[in-house]
């Protein structure tokens, strides 16, 4: 326990010397009294260990006092006023609604009427410029860009209860620029490893989109890729409610349990008598972390996983523990801000609680199984193997649990039962989401393959969360914990752990002893596939019993202040109109509304070309394959609808320039007809794009819809002049319920039984307007208003005679 103590005390060093800011002089006095006591102690006979303890102390101290402060650089030249910068992308840029962010490396400024070269790293929020959307599929701003920024340049703002500035921080980010204009200046000018591994990840990011439907495509990239940014919120408040959104995380319990799944097999394949079946999973391990972007978190989790299999290696599991102080001790002193990354404290607490705990929880679990743990048990590897995972998430969850509440201020009741029981299926949703991704990329169709079944293990995964997020215990709020109790736990368990040492710390090789035929008449491989052949099977009663039940279907998505709507016929034809303003937004619908296996549209629809119908149908056309694209193209240019027709062009389907009096036929008595824009379009009017939009009118026997797109009072006369039949059962209020539309003859005319209305709560622009629901109320008083603010996603059901609507909330 040497080598721990001498880690600790460094680490303790580094604490003391952030917190209390010694001077120099006073640590190398310390230092200079330190080398003495070891040499008086060494005189006289006793151990210089207590000299040597405070000399890791003052060391770690030194080592905070000379560290350099990376942020300050630009923050001289932070203005309110617009500034020109130059720097590359440091990342690929992420979503942040219609927006994106993304990290750069400033090199250069323009100052008084010259460049001045700088180094310093600033935070973007930016929207996509023409010239960066029509030219590349999103990412539209990735790794290794050079760009020239303007726009402010100012230190990050200070955030209620969250220190924002010294999160960034310890990123090394001192500064942040919101919504600067963005001139692309040049490409892949980073690193060529590093930019051949974002092409990688692209590649698998899109390969799964095409493969899985939503959510459980956003949850595979988030397991295999760590990108976590397209997961629904309602998922993700699932997971957090339920203190389960550590599954979704890319940290030590994934490498811990990536490690408890390979190595049993590992060694079972090459015999644990040599260190050869430690290579496997070490390069699981670090494959994985690429695959993962190799982002600060990942590194940390994959060295710690990484000295925990070099002492299985070296014979010494008992040093396990020590070794991986020793490995915090060399990444905070080359890196001294990660000692307070949140990240950091939870992956060496989850790597140092499977370490100590994970071992003894497995084979508990094992004992309860009755699994033989003897020679000649090899039918009892996949059990094994699942128990290791299971006592692994566990020890890590059992090992972090004070550090959530300290930070986050709650705790989740059932997180561990919770984990427990989505766990077995944990494994198999990242090998076949691995899979589907890989594949994909070589064939589609086995891509696709694999993606159903990790459709079917994700599914099972996220809906025991949603149904323990339900449970009235499900989240039990902590307040503020205070630091003692935090140390207090830590130094309990500590104090377990040497009383038992010898117990807990059982050579983690013995759960991979390597074994005989067992007698049972079930090979291991035969068990390895009963998962996998059980999911099969079960997925294809699942297609071979979800028939078309000969009515139409419509829903109206929950997509905030935009519009995104399905169609299905009675014999399973559909067609999407718009897409709603996230990228995500049009593939959850479809992800809620197709069967899990129908990667294809007949038709996708949109109305006009702003970003609020046009951004999520940009993921369907990557995602799906189109049959016929509708549109009417009205020659308004924005870097939104260029990048719609730079997705178009790499789509294989038939664009369709569609007017009035046009009708798309989907069969058995369905019809959808065109009832705007007229041939040629509108102009002078205070929309022209708005009142160019594609009005639908769906109809079956007796029931009607009216999908009016954002068409303002102008349009719907011009509807009403050509005489056209307007009456509907069900109307989308044009517009989100603006003022701008729904006039009272128009609405009198339509005369809908119900009036849906697509609009996002606490929006902007203060839809629907107080004005557009009394002229609902007047001219149409018999129509039930509905809005998916409200009720979330609303679903009609009719059968050409009666209807039903059913509501997500």
């Amino acid at each position: 326990m040497t080598l721990l103590a001498v880690a600790s005390a460094f680490l303790l060093g580094v604490f003391l010397g952030d917190r209390l800011a010694p001077p120099v002089s006073a640590l190398l006095l310390i230092t200079s009294g330190a080398l003495l006591g070891a040499l008086f102690l060494r005189r006289i006979g006793r151990s210089a260990f207590p000299a040597v303890l405070v000399l890791c102390v003052v060391i770690g101290g030194l080592r905070m006092a000379v560290m350099t402060d990376s942020t300050t650089e630009l923050a001289r030249y932070h203005t309110e006023s617009a500034i020109q910068v130059e720097g590359l992308v440091l990342n690929d840029a992420g979503p942040v609604g219609s927006a994106m962010w993304f990290p750069v490396r400033v090199e250069g400024i323009l100052s008084d009427g010259g460049w001045i070269e700088v180094d310093g790293a600033a935070l973007v929020t930016a929207r996509p410029s023409a010239q960066a959307t029509g030219r590349r599929d999103p990412p539209h701003i990735r790794y290794g860009d050079r760009l020239r920024l303007e726009g402010p340049l100012t230190a990050p703002p200070e955030l209620d209860e969250f220190d924002y500035p010294a999160y960034l921080a310890r990123q090394g980010i001192g500064s942040v620029m919101s919504f600067p204009s963005v001139t692309v200046l040049g490409e892949t000018q980073g690193g060529r490893l590093r930019s051949a591994l974002f092409d990688v990840r692209r590649s698998l990011h899109s390969s799964l989109g095409r493969s899985t439907p939503e959510p459980e495509a956003s949850i595979g990239q988030a397991l295999l890729l760590g990108i976590r940014d397209t997961i629904p919120d309602a998922v993700m408040d699932d997971f957090r409610a339920t203190g389960t959104s550590h599954l979704l995380a890319i940290s030590g319990l994934h490498v811990g349990i990536l490690m408890a799944l390979v190595l049993p097999v590992s060694a079972r394949v090459f015999g644990r008598r040599r260190s050869l079946y430690l290579i496997v999973p070490l390069v699981a391990v670090w494959l994985y972390a690429v695959l993962a972007g190799l982002s600060p978190s990942v590194v940390r989790a994959s060295i710690m996983g990484t000295v925990y299999l070099a002492a299985l290696a070296l014979g010494r599991p008992k040093s396990i523990l020590p070794a991986l102080g020793l490995a915090a001790a060399v990444m905070v002193a080359l890196s001294p801000n990660i000692l307070w990354s949140v990240s950091f404290q939870l992956s060496f607490a989850a790597m140092a609680g499977i370490a100590t705990l994970a071992d003894p929880i497995s084979r508990k679990l094992q004992d309860l199984l009755g699994v033989l743990d003897e020679e000649g048990a090899d039918s009892h590897l996949p059990i094994r193997a699942l128990a290791g995972a299971v006592g692994t998430s566990a020890a890590a969850i059992l090992a972090t649990m004070p550090l959530t509440a300290f930070y986050f201020q709650q705790v989740s009741l059932i997180g561990l039962p919770t984990t427990l029981v989505t766990l077995p299926m944990l494994p198999f949703a990242l090998v076949f989401h691995g899979l589907a991704g890989v594949l994909g990329l070589v064939f589609q169709p086995f891509g696709m393959a694999f993606g159903w079944l990790a459709w079917g293990a994700t599914t099972y995964i996220v809906q025991v969360v949603h149904l323990a997020a339900k449970l009235p215990i499900a989240l039990f709020e902590t307040g503020r914990i205070a630091p003692v109790l935090v140390l207090g736990y830590y130094g309990v368990s500590a104090a377990w752990f040497v009383a038992h040492r010898s117990g807990v710390l059982a050579n983690v090789a013995s759960r991979v002893r390597s074994s005989e035929v067992s007698r049972s008449g079930f090979s291991a491989a035969t068990k390895w596939l009963a998962v996998p052949l059980s999911l099969g099977a079960v997925l294809i009663w699942t297609a071979a019993l979800t028939n078309e039940d000969g009515r139409l279907q419509v829903v109206f998505a929950d997509v905030g202040n935009g519009d995104s709507a399905l169609i299905i016929s009675p014999t399973g034809r559909q067609v999407l109109v718009d897409g709603g303003p996230e990228a995500q937004d049009a593939t959850r619908l479809l992800g809620s509304g197709l069967p899990f296996w129908d990667r294809s549209l007949d038709v996708v629809v949109l109305t006009h070309g702003h970003a609020d119908h046009i951004t999520g149908l940009l993921e369907v056309l990557r995602r799906y394959e189109v049959g016929h694209i509708v549109e009417r193209e009205a020659g308004n240019i924005t870097p939104d609808y260029l990048s719609w027709r730079h997705a178009v062009e790499n789509e294989d389907a038939a664009v369709i320039q569609v007017q009035a009096g046009q009708m798309i036929d989907l069969g058995d008595g369905v019809t959808i007809e065109v009832l705007h824009p007229p041939e040629t379009l509108m102009s002078g009017t205070d929309s022209d794009l708005n009142n160019a939009s594609i009005v639908l009118r769906v109809v079956y026997g007796d029931v009607s819809f009216l999908l009016t797109g954002d068409i303002f009072v102008k349009a719907e006369r011009e509807i009403l002049s050509q005489g056209i039949d307007v009456q509907s059962t069900v109307l989308k209020v044009p517009h989100h319920g603006s003022r701008t539309s729904s006039s009272p003859e128009f609405v009198e005319q339509v005369g809908p039984s119900v009036a849906v209305i697509s609009v996002g709560a606490d929006n902007r622009f203060g839809h629907p307007h107080a004005e557009t629901l009394e002229v609902l109320a007047r001219y149409a008083p018999d129509a039930r208003v509905m809005t998916t603010r409200d009720h979330g996603s609303i679903r009609f059901v009719t059968d050409g005679t009666t209807l039903s609507v059913e509501t997500e909330r």
